[in-house]
């Protein structure tokens, strides 16, 4: 799976630079505000969640990262995330509790 996700990345990123060469990275962030918005809009609609990776990956990808080690890591942060306590703020968002050191 890792190999298939980084060819992945590797495809993208060559189709944008091909395609988009002088795209700008607040450009690239605009795009995938506006990707999640449409997901918003309709979440049954696969395209758009594939759309959110696709820009993701293109991002990643210029900070240096690759979605192989993203989802190493995402994994890694699960594991923390379940040892964690959460607790839902007024705005009906979930957040861990933050431990307080003495």
């Amino acid at each position: 799976m890792a190999h298939d996700i980084e060819m992945l990345q590797e495809d993208i990123v060559q189709w944008l630079d091909r395609e988009h060469p002088e795209r700008k990275e607040q450009a690239v962030w605009a795009k995938l505000f506006e990707e999640l918005a449409e997901v918003m809009v309709d979440p049954t609609d696969i395209g758009e969640w594939a759309d959110i990776i696709i820009v993701q990956l293109d991002l990643a990808n210029r900070y240096g990262h690759y979605m192989d080690d993203i989802l190493m890591v995402a994994r890694q942060k699960l594991e923390i995330n379940k040892g964690r306590k959460w607790e839902i703020n007024k705005h009906g968002v979930m957040k861990h509790v933050k431990e307080v050191s003495c």
